[in-house]
């Protein structure tokens, strides 16, 4: 599935060499958690990943995140993993889903023989007699979208009435973690996902986890199996956790962007559609032209087959790429677009 990110191959369709691609095609910070000062020593590569790091890890999670005591939580190479496993957690049956959204979610229940059925991104769905599962994404993707956890409350007593599960795809919540659901996640009926890809800029780690009751937790464990978090995640990922000032300061430093990315986006006549603190979504009459144009300057950009007229912009990484796309938007304005 086309996610964006996929800026070799357009390095290579466009002619030019991938390093020179400016890719904002992803919700993915440009401004990776640093990692200075963490050992990466020939150990770190040859030793299996140790339980007392995952469990100090878990243990950091669990706190930073707010989770309650009683849940359980689980690790995994990417939250994209636990989406697929996650269709496994629950015999067939009809599943809502919202849409716009991730299309993860509804390739992996549909893959597993669920009846998928689509709600409005951004309400709060209607139950059915025969719903026993309910997927969030929690804020929306691509829409930004976001309910206050609160909202979701009769959802969770509901399914937890029907042996049923609110899957709540938390990937970007790390930009305004006091909506998190993960204060709920002991809760029997719900299961919060979460990713350490995006607001940390460290997509290419591979590290998700999975908050929900002890019994979910325990049957995705048993699918993971051993081992399934490298020795270098875990380390990372307990360092990065843990240092609250710098999220902090990234949750800042993303904010002032995203409010000269919207100046530029404005002054260039585009209209919103959406997005997060991460990317913004516009709306345009061709998006697929202008994609074109920006492509052919090396900016890739993520457009949508469902909607012609969509346009993800992530976040340039430095004054360099800045003024690159400022250029590139001149350009298309001067040629009377």
């Amino acid at each position: 599935m086309d996610h964006g990110g996929n800026f070799m191959a357009a390095a290579k369709a466009y002619g030019f060499d991938y390093a020179d691609i400016i890719d904002l095609s992803t919700g993915i910070a440009p401004y990776p958690y640093p990692l200075g000062g963490i050992d990466m020593s020939g150990r770190h590569w040859r030793d299996l990943p140790q339980l007392e790091t995952e469990q100090a890890l878990i243990a950091a999670m669990k706190t930073h995140w707010g989770c309650d005591s009683s849940a359980g939580l689980l690790l995994a190479p990417g939250s994209g993993v636990i989406i697929s496993l996650a269709a496994l957690l629950r015999p067939m049956t009809t599943v809502l889903c919202p849409d716009p959204s991730y299309s993860e979610h509804k390739i992996a229940w549909a893959h597993n023989g669920h009846q998928v059925k689509p709600y409005p991104a951004g309400q709060i769905p209607q139950l059915t007699a025969d719903t026993h599962v309910v997927i969030t994404v929690h804020p929306g993707n691509p829409t930004g979208h976001i309910n206050r956890p609160e909202e979701w409350d009769y959802i969770i007593d509901q399914m937890a009435e029907r042996d049923g599960l609110l899957v709540v795809d938390e990937a970007f919540i790390d930009l305004m973690p006091e909506l998190s659901m993960a204060s709920r996640a002991g809760r029997k009926g719900l299961l919060v996902i979460r990713s350490f890809g995006k607001f940390y800029g460290l997509a290419g780690l591979r590290l998700g986890a999975a908050m929900g009751h002890n019994d979910d937790i325990a049957r995705l464990q048993q699918m993971l199996g051993p081992w399934a978090v490298s020795t270098p995640a875990l380390d990372i990922g307990l360092k990065a956790i843990s240092d609250h000032a710098w999220a902090d300061e990234q949750r800042q430093r993303l904010g002032q962007d995203m409010a000269r990315l919207t100046a530029i986006l404005t002054e260039a006549g585009f209209a919103f559609a959406g997005g997060t603190d991460l990317y913004s979504l516009i709306n345009i009459e061709d998006a697929k032209t202008l994609h074109s144009h920006l492509a052919k300057h090396g900016i890739w950009t993520r457009i949508f087959d469902y909607n012609p007229h969509w346009m993800r912009f992530g976040l340039p990484a430095d004054e360099d790429q800045w003024n690159r796309l400022q250029t590139a938007l001149d350009a298309w304005r001067q040629d009377g677009n």
